[in-house]
């Protein structure tokens, strides 16, 4: 008679599902060049050999990983929770230095001190670092363009979202004011088809707030929701040293739209860039499902009273989206810069300002 397994541990339940689908999760970690670096679970030790900087590992069971790297008499260690099956990136900071001054930092030493927890003891909510944007962007392209990205919050609703250092995009580099992506196409009548900086573009499917944010042009088009298929989104215009940092957090936002209200409207989605929330903005909801508040906190830079009006590259001030659908209309919810108030007068297919926010943990 044949006999069945009626129970899995942990290491055979992941190695099945590895079998079944042909997978390797890995975890990729960055650390100073000669460095000795392991990855331990419980009585698991991997080791890996260097690659420019970086050590891959092919993690066999969910858990506490302890990620240590040591060179001479220097060392870093990283405790990395794997609770799911993806592939994840560690920044160990051994023997380096973390400069006061966030510019002065590299995108892996900033990932090391997030991961860390100690951000807040170097940084301030309002530092910048400059980032250069290379690519298009439905059709506006990008030359190596520079911009600063700001800190807004650290450890931003950990409790739901996750820990890490919260950036908005952006400063102007030279000037220190605040800036947003702007097409040639800002609020103005869109022709049917037009790839645009809209929420939905006019003649696809969907040109109110149906489906909210999760099933918006803007997140999946736009914004972007993969780290591998990334041509034509935001994330395909950072550099590859501040994708590899990107982490994936849970934003709770309404998914259904519709001009309704329901609290089960809301709902999580993952993201790696994304655009604030009326809550998380003005920290109030004003036009957004009010059960949006039960998820959001307003971002720390906001609620030290900074101003969240955002120009393009002239004088003008710009209207800007946000990711929440207005509860009683097909639209979108906006923030107009020149009035300093959310609003709700530009129909989603319309273009605005984009300022895209991302975490580094």
């Amino acid at each position: 008679m044949a006999t069945y397994q009626s129970s899995y541990s942990n290491d055979q339940f992941l190695n099945a599902i590895n079998t079944f689908y042909n997978t390797r999760n890995k975890i990729v970690v960055t650390a100073e060049t000669g460095s000795v670096v392991t990855a331990s679970c419980g009585g698991t030790t991997l080791s890996a050999l260097e690659d420019n900087g970086t050590w891959t590992f092919y993690y066999t069971n969910f858990g506490n990983w302890t990620i240590a790297g040591t060179k001479n008499q220097s060392s870093d260690t990283v405790t990395l929770t794997i609770n799911e099956l993806m592939d994840y990136t560690v920044s160990l900071n051994i023997g380096g230095t973390v400069s006061s001054t966030l510019n002065n930092n590299t995108w892996t030493v900033i990932q090391a001190v997030a991961q860390d927890g100690t951000g807040s003891t170097y940084w301030s909510v309002g530092d910048t670092k400059t980032i250069s944007l290379y690519g298009v962007l439905a059709t506006t392209a990008f030359n190596n363009d520079s911009y600063n990205v700001f800190i807004i919050g650290f450890d931003h609703n950990s409790v739901i979202e996750g820990t890490g250092i919260t950036f908005q995009l952006g400063k102007n580099v030279s000037t220190g004011r605040n800036i947003a992506l702007m097409d040639t196409y800002y609020n103005s009548t869109i022709s049917s088809g037009q790839e645009c900086f809209a929420m939905n573009v006019l003649g696809q499917g969907n040109t109110g707030n149906d489906y909210g944010w999760e099933g918006s042009w803007m997140r999946n088009h736009l914004c972007g929701t993969s780290l591998f298929n990334t041509d034509g989104t935001i994330i395909g215009l950072f550099s590859e040293d501040l994708r590899r940092v990107l982490k994936k957090i849970v934003k709770y936002t309404d998914n259904l739209g519709g001009a309704t209200s329901f609290s089960t409207n809301v709902t999580e989605t993952d993201e790696y860039v994304f655009l604030l929330s009326e809550c998380e903005l003005t920290g109030e909801p004003t036009y957004c499902n009010i059960a949006e508040s039960n998820y959001q906190n307003q971002y720390a830079y906001y609620v030290g009273g900074n101003q969240a009006k955002y120009y393009p590259t002239t004088t003008t001030l710009i209207t800007y989206w946000l990711r929440s659908p207005y509860y009683d209309g097909s639209t979108f919810v906006s923030f107009d810069s020149s009035t300093l108030q959310a609003s709700t007068a530009v129909a989603s297919s319309n273009s605005l300002g984009l300022s895209p926010c991302f975490v580094v943990g």
